[in-house]
């Protein structure tokens, strides 16, 4: 359902939707995720929580690179700030908060490029979990009114 490359896929706005409904902030600076920031450094971009770049040194599969769990929010800034690094060194200077809100499992073994597969899978698990949550929600106002 969410698997598959981010470029095509239609659950793409709906996870923005939902790191917004969260108030997912920048994981560095702290802004606010919001496609109307000020200022070049401030826009958001498309991050690869593991970078391209490593993925493809290590063979991955491009559509694994690419799949939407493998992308978070992240200002023009801090994403040319982590370029090539990797997430088991980066991720660990975020607050956990910071983290959460944009569903990104916060088992620091999951960071490893080793366990790519399993940060995709794990990361999946819980953006279908808010997912469900926000349906439920929609789903309740409906019939309240």
């Amino acid at each position: 359902m969410i698997a598959g490359e981010y470029r095509t896929n239609k659950f793409m706005p709906l996870l923005f939707s939902l790191c917004r409904k969260k108030e997912a902030k920048d994981w560095f600076n702290g802004i606010n995720l919001n496609t109307g920031n000020h200022g070049s450094e401030n826009q958001i971009e498309l991050h690869h929580i593991f970078p391209k770049a490593i993925l493809k040194e290590a063979e991955i599969e491009t559509e694994l690179v690419d799949d939407l769990a493998n992308i978070a929010f992240l200002s023009s800034k801090a994403n040319k700030e982590i370029s090539k690094t990797l997430p088991s060194k980066y991720l660990k200077k975020i607050e956990t908060d910071r983290l959460k809100k944009q569903f990104i499992p916060i088992y620091e073994e999951l960071w490893e490029i080793t366990r790519f597969k399993d940060f995709l899978q794990e990361r999946r698990k819980l953006i279908i979990k808010e997912l469900n949550i926000y349906f439920a929600e929609i789903g309740k106002s409906f019939i309240e009114n």
